[in-house]
C-alpha cells in the first residue's frame, strides 16, 4: 500500500519545485504525479524517500496544428495558413503541415521564423524547414512567452506568393486551480478532500520559462 498527501495547486506560469508527503513511495521509480492536465511533476534526483517526494513541475507539451487550408485571393485554397494567428502556452509544440493542391515545378512551401511581420526573410535564429516541397511538415516547440512571426519562401516561383503568420505564446492571464494526482504504475490515487500537509515550495523559477505558484487548501490521496 502507498499513500500520498498533496495539495491543490494554484498555477499561472508553473515551473517550480513542490514537496509531496506520504508513505510507501519506495525509490519512486514507478511514481508519476500529474499537476492538472497540462503539467507533470518529475521526481528530482535524490528527492525521494519513503515518506516525501521533491519534484519539479514541467509542462506537458500540447501539439497544435497550422495547415495550408486557407484561400488566397488570387490562387485559391492552399496558399494561406489556417489559422494565420495561433495562441499557445509556453512548452507547447506547433506542427505546420502542408499539401499543395496542384504540385508543379517551381512551387513548394518552406516555412521559417522571421524577425517581424513586415519581412519574409529568415531571421537566422529560429525554425526553418529550408527546402521547398509540395507536401511536408515542420514541428517546433515554443518555450518562452512572446509573439513569433513566420513566413515562407516564394511559394509559386516568380509570383511572390508568401504565407505569413504568427504564434503568440502566452501563459494564462489568471491563476487556475488544478489538482495534483498521484499514480504508481497504472494505479491512480483516490483523492480524499480535507487532508493536511505542509505547503509545497516553489523555488528555482525563472520568468522566461514560468513563474512560481502558491498552494491552496489541501487534499489527501491514497493508493492501494
Amino acid at each position: 500500500m502507498a499513500s500520498t498527501q498533496s495539495k491543490q495547486w494554484y498555477q499561472r506560469r508553473v515551473h517550480g519545485k513542490i514537496k509531496i508527503a506520504g508513505t510507501g513511495f519506495g525509490d519512486c521509480s514507478n511514481v508519476v504525479f500529474n499537476v492538472g492536465t497540462e503539467h507533470t511533476c518529475v521526481v528530482d534526483g535524490g528527492g525521494c524517500t519513503s515518506t516525501e517526494v521533491s519534484c519539479t513541475v514541467t509542462k506537458t507539451a500540447t501539439m497544435h496544428r497550422i495547415q495550408n487550408t486557407g484561400r488566397h485571393f488570387r490562387f485559391g485554397p492552399g496558399y494561406v495558413w489556417e489559422p494565420a494567428t495561433l495562441t499557445v502556452r509556453p512548452g507547447d509544440e506547433v506542427r505546420w503541415s502542408w499539401n499543395l493542391p496542384v504540385p508543379q515545378e517551381g512551387t513548394g512551401i518552406a516555412v521559417h521564423s522571421t524577425s517581424s511581420a513586415s519581412t519574409n526573410e529568415y531571421d537566422g535564429m529560429g525554425f526553418n524547414s529550408q527546402t521547398k516541397s509540395s507536401k511536408g511538415n515542420l514541428v517546433y516547440q515554443f518555450m518562452t512567452e512572446g509573439t513569433f512571426t513566420f513566413n515562407t519562401q516564394d511559394v509559386i516561383e516568380g509570383e511572390e506568393v508568401f504565407m505569413p503568420g504568427k504564434v503568440v505564446v502566452a501563459a494564462p492571464s489568471e491563476d487556475e486551480i488544478v489538482a495534483i494526482e498521484a499514480f504508481i504504475g497504472d494505479i491512480a490515487a483516490e483523492t480524499i478532500v480535507g487532508g493536511s500537509v505542509s505547503g509545497p515550495t516553489a523555488v528555482g523559477c525563472s520568468f522566461a520559462d514560468s513563474s512560481c505558484a502558491t498552494s491552496a487548501p489541501g487534499t489527501a490521496s491514497s493508493l492501494e
